[in-house]
């Protein structure tokens, strides 16, 4: 207490600086607003205020402390930033676009402003303000690695493939330690076929800043592609990318004294049938790992198996399916299907179960699919795997089609069933699903509406993949009703 008899604010402050360092969060935001109470009341004791929520996970209470921040200093260049950081991470990439434009206004040398308001622009698909935010920035700093970086974004999800790689090349030329360019251009070598590369930088996918994935913290060797071992691969990814990579574990059986595949609990079922040579467990069932702790020599994540397995466009194997369904239930979803008339069987899955983040760009409203439906001879069967009444009611109304969905079958969780159902089906039309690959790789012959960059061509026509799979290339400015209308005239040409 000072001779005014005010408390002193000052020593909660630090208090509460030194235990957010510490990471005590929750702590800090405690001290933090002592201190404002006792006349701590600057912008800058609100942007902290913020920050420690913010970290804490308390996402609204933190912004509404950088609005404080801002009304009591507007031009509060670090709350302006800070404010967009977390609304781009909310998804209003608006909101957002306008912090950051203001913090170059402030600063127009302010490089990390520049990367953020590129990372929003490519959200929205504003590809044309992403090249002028990013020419922007190096023209400020040449050697200004993120940069070159979001051109190169920007040129992939047009599908500028050469575009790509020249920018991509120059940004992990500059920053050789940034695990999102070099995983990015990895993915972009591996679009135009250069294989053993592009599988080398994949590698660099469990460090990346802007998704990382979980590296398991197995105490076995690394697999480096060698015979005769006993071999524990472990999923990564979700069900689509396990599903896809899980392709090459036969062949890797055959070269080895034993593969144990430890996958998501809903696959187990499918996978035990689809590969009878193969020790398959749950990866989260704490005793089947123990079970088998003693026997394994090696282990590898599932996804890079490929750096091995699949050097070359040629190594991949021409199989019509690697998935096999149980034949009794085929039997009867073909019987069942069958009694309803003989109309085509179409299976339906016209968005993603996730649709955070920009998904929505990359999906479809099952209200666009009019001129599908209305293709005669054609019965459409429901694999959307999240709850959709309302959305199937919505086309039973608007669009006057009954899409046929079977509540008893769980699409989401009993993946074995689903394989039978979907393995009864004539074809498969579809967003980038797990819906579709499941499809694919069961041999059901699938159309997938695909829109932005996709890699898993390699460099060739087709899917290398999956045989049955044929990919529906949207542009990035092209309307899904464009892309819809031609896969109607598709289907209706199969009659």
């Amino acid at each position: 207490m000072n001779m005014t008899g005010r408390v002193d604010p000052t020593p909660y402050l630090l208090v509460a600086e030194r235990l957010h360092l510490q990471g005590e969060n929750k702590e800090a935001i405690e001290f933090q607003r002592k201190a404002i109470e006792l006349g701590a009341a600057g912008a800058a004791a609100c942007l902290n205020l913020g920050v420690m929520q913010i970290a804490a996970g308390f996402v609204d209470e933190g912004i509404e402390s950088y609005g404080k921040a801002l009304l009591l200093e507007p031009d509060f260049q670090q709350a302006l930033f800070n404010l967009g950081v977390v609304l781009r991470q909310q998804g209003d990439h608006l909101t957002a676009i306008y912090c950051f434009r203001r913090v170059i206004e402030l600063d127009p040398a302010c490089l990390n402003a520049y990367d953020s308001l590129c990372d929003c622009l490519i959200a929205l698909k504003n590809y044309a303000a992403v090249a002028q935010t990013a020419l922007q920035s190096i023209n400020l700093d040449n050697g200004h690695a993120n940069g070159y970086y979001h051109l190169g974004i920007a040129c992939l999800e047009q599908n500028n493939l050469d575009g790509a790689r020249t920018f991509l090349e120059r940004a992990a030329a500059l920053n050789a330690d940034n695990n999102n360019i070099q995983n990015t251009l990895g993915l972009a070598c591996l679009a135009g076929g250069e294989l053993q590369r592009g599988w080398d930088l994949y590698e660099r996918r469990w460090y990346k800043e802007s998704m990382p994935m979980l590296l398991r913290r197995f105490d076995w060797p690394w697999w480096g592609g060698e015979t005769g071992k006993v071999i524990f691969v472990w999923r990564e990814q979700g069900i689509a990318d396990q599903i896809m990579f899980s392709s090459m574990l036969e062949e890797l059986a055959a070269r080895s004294q034993k593969v144990i595949f430890a996958c998501s609990k809903k696959l187990i079922r499918l996978m035990q049938r689809s590969l009878p040579g193969i020790q398959v467990l749950d990866l989260d069932d704490t005793l089947a790992m123990d079970a088998v702790k003693g026997i394994i020599e090696v282990q590898c994540a599932l996804g890079s198996l490929a750096r091995w397995l699949r050097p070359e466009v040629a190594s991949f194997p021409k199989a019509d399916h690697f998935l096999t369904p149980n034949p009794v239930r085929v039997a009867y979803w073909k019987n069942r299907l069958s009694s309803l008339g003989p109309e085509r069987n179409v299976g339906i899955c016209w968005r993603s179960g996730d649709m955070s983040g920009d998904r929505h760009w990359y999906c479809t409203r099952i209200e666009q699919w009019q001129t599908i439906f209305s293709v005669p001879g054609v019965r459409f069967i429901n694999l959307q795997y999240d709850e959709c009444s309302a959305e199937l009611e919505s086309a039973r109304h608007h669009c006057g089609v009954t899409v046929h969905a079977f509540p008893e079958v769980d699409l989401f969780d009993d993946l074995d069933e689903t394989a039978a159902l979907t393995r009864a089906l004539d074809l498969v039309i579809t967003a980038p699903t797990t819906a579709g690959i499941l499809a694919a790789a069961l041999g059901v012959p699938v159309w997938m509406m695909i829109s932005g960059f996709e890699w898993q061509h390699l460099g060739t026509a087709e899917n290398c993949w999956y045989s049955s799979l044929v990919s529906i290339h949207r542009q990035w400015d092209q309307p899904w009703e464009t892309i819809l209308d031609q896969t109607a005239q598709r289907l209706a040409d199969l009659n």
